[in-house]
């Protein structure tokens, strides 16, 4: 079974422990939006584009620390 870009994002959030509001920022939507996401609430569930988002926010945090 091959991972989706969804999965692949919850795997980031879950190792982050961050929540909906917390989403919300990284990706740049409203709260509401990043929990409909995070429930697959009307359809929605986290694209390639959050995925690479949240690699970014992390790339990010790392090159913070390492300054």
């Amino acid at each position: 079974m091959e991972v989706t870009p969804h999965d692949r994002t919850l795997q980031l959030i879950t190792a982050l422990d961050y929540n909906a509001r917390q989403i919300a920022q990284v990706l740049g939507i409203s709260t509401r939006g990043a929990s409909y996401k995070l429930s697959r609430e009307k359809g929605n569930q986290f694209t390639e584009s959050d995925f690479e988002k949240f690699k970014n926010f992390i790339e990010n945090l790392k090159q913070a620390v390492q300054q």
